[in-house]
């Protein structure tokens, strides 16, 4: 969204609000087809990333959290598992974050956190945060231990049956410490009085929004997350929820 396209008097609450500072032949090369800033979203086959901060104009955004999934690696693009293997973005994984920072555009944050993985840090400075970037070591990835590196089809070579989820990862972490790790970044930001970001990983994201949910944290099972993604936490008639999931 664009400064522009605000209307009077609907502007978004005070913090670290970042304004995109591309124009349209940037925007082009993204997304083809976009033609100018006032394109309305019909005349683009991906111009529904561009209405995060017009979606949400109306809606109390002081207590959601924005989680944003790093974009792709090398390891990523080979399905290896990649835990505290600190590895950079690809040229892919760059493209989705400046898809990512079309997402955001326009919306303003109380506080940023990040893992401090380069995966992570790149995407949120990519989108413009970071200077504002606070980085917490309990949001990086899950430990995956003897398993860092693997592709799923080599574990199960050994362990036809495995998932992260009901065996675990040996020498790493368990998915129980995973979870307190993601409880605790919630009480860190519980109270925050304006919305907050997070970039961070996939197993982590998911482990945190089930635990915010107040569900077991296996339930992360059942919430794909793709990389470059962006998925906002809410609540409704007090009641945590899921406003949108991997978008």
């Amino acid at each position: 969204m664009f400064a522009s396209e605000v209307p009077e008097g609907k502007g978004f609450p005070a913090g670290n609000h970042r304004m995109f500072p591309w124009g349209d032949e940037a925007m082009q090369q993204v997304f083809p087809g976009l033609g100018n800033r006032g394109a309305s979203r019909g005349n683009c086959p991906g111009a529904e990333v561009l209405s995060l901060a017009r979606w949400e104009m109306g809606c109390n955004v002081s207590g959601m959290i924005v989680l944003i999934r790093h974009g792709r690696t090398d390891w990523t693009d080979l399905r290896l598992h990649t835990g505290r293997k600190d590895m950079p973005l690809n040229e892919e994984g760059r493209s989705e974050a400046r898809k990512a920072a079309f997402k955001l555009e326009g919306f303003s944050f109380q506080t940023i956190l990040s893992s401090p993985l380069a995966r992570a840090r790149e995407t949120a400075e990519i989108c413009g945060f970071g200077p504002q970037l606070v980085t917490v070591d309990d949001l990086m990835e899950w430990n995956y231990g003897d398993y860092e590196g693997l592709t799923v089809e080599q574990i199960r070579e050994k362990e036809p049956a495995w998932t992260p989820w009901t065996h675990g990862y040996p020498g790493g972490e368990k998915h129980d410490e995973v979870a307190d790790r993601a409880r605790r970044v919630l009480e860190r930001v519980q109270n925050e009085p304006g919305p907050v970001a997070i970039f961070a990983h996939g197993h982590l994201l998911r482990t945190l929004a089930a635990c915010y949910l107040g569900l077991p944290p296996v339930f992360a099972a059942q919430l794909m997350l793709q990389t470059g993604c962006i998925s906002v936490l809410d609540r409704e008639f007090d009641l945590p929820a899921i406003r949108r999931w991997n978008r």
